[in-house]
Formats: structure tokens, C-alpha cells, sequence
């Protein structure tokens, strides 16, 4: 999948510098997954996902609580005001979104217009920080794409925490004991992708940037230092630990995600001139 996206999208790979390209990369792969999983029985889905008359249920669920903008208009249940409920605002957005999608993009969509879509983006990316408190602002937008095909849409999805007085950043340890550090209330994240679907199949992750502004002291620190190498899959290791992978499922994720990191090796040197990458372990 990873090598299909980057044969058709060489504007993406010459465009996002090489970090950028990684996590568009994996969130590709990632939303590719969801999508191949629609085609699959209930039974053999790995993912928990359902739909309700082809929409996404955490659409469903996060539609009062997120900013979105369909074919020009927005809607933001919070400024609704008493006249409407609920279950209306809901009602109304999803017939917008039905308005400017083709039925075969529906699941896609608005599963890519959820916290679904944003979990997808937040594994793919390389930033090791996680906030305590403050707020959290999750924006989207579905717009038509006429330039890539007359039915294809383009979903921009993005998430802004701000007012938060804590940080934690693994990037060092990774051992999940990290304690959390006090930063300044002026401190801000922002994660932002734009995800062309197409009614050819293709799920192409055409943009992404990523803003980290922690404050302490009146100074931001590095964003690079929040950053984590780009890594490295473990070699194939033989024996018993072999049957526990098998047992649970762990073999198949990091072969997965091994064929993703080795495709990210091979496009950074490509097109980065050779680039060097610091390799570093990834653990299971």
C-alpha cells in the first residue's frame, strides 16, 4: 500500500521534508487498513469500528463536539443556541455530508471525520508529548477534489490543544513512567492532514504539518526535541518467541509495521538524496 501511494503521489514525496513525509506515510497506511477492512466479513474485521446506514458511529458520537466545514457551510453545535437539539444538529450534518459525498466514499469519509481519522494521525506522527488539561479543539472540512476526479473529496482534519499547564514528553525514556513537567498556559499543539479519497480506492494523505509550542519560562522550547527519530523494525528473530507472537497477534503488527518503516527507509533516501536516517529500534 505504502509503495502504491508514493508511485502515484511523487508531488507528495518531493513536497514534505522528510519527517512530514514518514507520518503522511503511516497515516496513509493506517486509514488504507480501515478502509480494507470494510470489504472484509464482521467476523474477520480486527478493528471495532461499525457503521449506522454507512456512517461512521464515531461520527455519529463526536458530531456535537467538533468544528466541521461541509460545501462551504459550517457547523458547531455549541453555537446552535436552544432552538435546536442535539439529535437535530446531528440530523443535519449528516445530511450535509451525505450532499457532497459519493455513497461509495461514505464510510470512509466520515470515518475519517472522526476521532477515528484524528487516532490515525496521531500514531503516524513522530512527536512524543501528551498535555494534561487545558482544551482540545478537533476541526474538519469536506470539500470536493475536481482536479483529482469528478467524485473525489478531499477531508482536512485537524486538533488543537491550548490552554494546558502540564506536559509530558517520552521521546527520551519511552518507558511510560514520565512525569508530568509544568509549562506555560500559552503553550499550544496543532496537528493538521489533508486526506484525498477517491472512488478508485485510493486513500492519499496529500499534507501534514505539526506545530508544538511548549513554553516554559517565557522561552519555546526546541520543537525538535520533542521529535523521535524515524525508526527502525526489528530483524526477524526465530524460535520461541516466535509461537508467542503467533498466539498474539503481535507477528502480524510488526511485519505491518516493519513493510511500512522499510517503504519510509527506502522513499527518505530516494528522495532526500541520500539523506541520512538514524536508525534506532523499534520494540514490540
Amino acid at each position: 500500500r505504502a509503495q502504491n501511494f508514493l508511485a502515484r503521489r511523487n508531488d507528495v514525496a518531493c513536497a514534505l521534508a522528510t519527517p512530514a513525509l514518514y507520518s503522511a506515510l503511516a497515516m496513509q497506511h493506517y486509514l488504507d487498513l480501515d478502509g480494507a477492512e470494510l470489504e472484509l466479513p464482521p467476523e474477520q474485521r480486527r478493528s471495532a469500528d461499525t457503521y449506522t446506514d454507512r456512517v461512521s458511529t464515531q461520527f455519529l458520537l463526536d458530531a456535537a463536539r467538533s468544528h466541521y466545514t461541509v460545501g462551504g457551510a459550517t457547523f458547531h453545535f455549541a453555537e446552535c443556541g436552544d432552538d435546536e437539539t442535539e439529535d437535530a444538529f446531528v440530523a443535519r450534518l449528516v445530511a450535509a455530508v451525505r450532499s457532497e459525498t459519493p455513497e461509495a466514499l461514505l464510510e470512509r469519509v466520515t470515518n475519517a471525520m472522526s476521532q477515528s481519522g484524528l487516532a490515525a494521525l496521531e500514531r503516524a506522527s513522530l512527536f512524543s508529548v501528551a498535555v494534561s488539561g487545558g482544551v482540545q479543539e478537533c476541526f474538519y472540512t469536506l470539500e470536493p477534489c475536481a482536479a483529482a476526479g469528478p467524485e473525489d473529496v478531499v477531508v482536512k482534519l485537524g486538533v488543537r490543544w491550548h490552554g494546558f499547564r502540564e506536559y509530558i514528553a517520552s521521546v527520551n525514556t519511552g518507558t511510560g513512567d514520565e512525569e508530568p513537567l509544568p509549562c506555560e498556559a500559552s503553550s499550544s499543539l496543532e496537528k493538521n492532514a489533508a486526506v484525498l479519497l477517491c472512488t478508485r480506492g485510493n486513500v492519499d494523505v496529500v499534507d501534514l504539518t505539526e506545530t508544538i509550542d511548549i513554553r516554559r519560562d517565557g522561552q519555546s522550547l526546541p520543537p525538535e526535541s520533542f521529535r523521535t527519530p524515524i525508526p527502525q523494525p526489528l530483524a526477524k528473530r526465530r524460535g520461541d518467541g516466535d509461537e508467542a507472537a503467533d498466539r498474539t497477534g503481535r507477528r502480524w503488527r510488526l511485519k505491518s509495521f516493519g513493510a511500512l518503516c522499510r517503504c519510509a527507509q527506502h522513499i527518505c533516501r530516494r528522495w532526500r538524496g541520500q539523506r541520512e536516517v538514524r536508525e534506532v529500534p523499534v520494540v514490540g
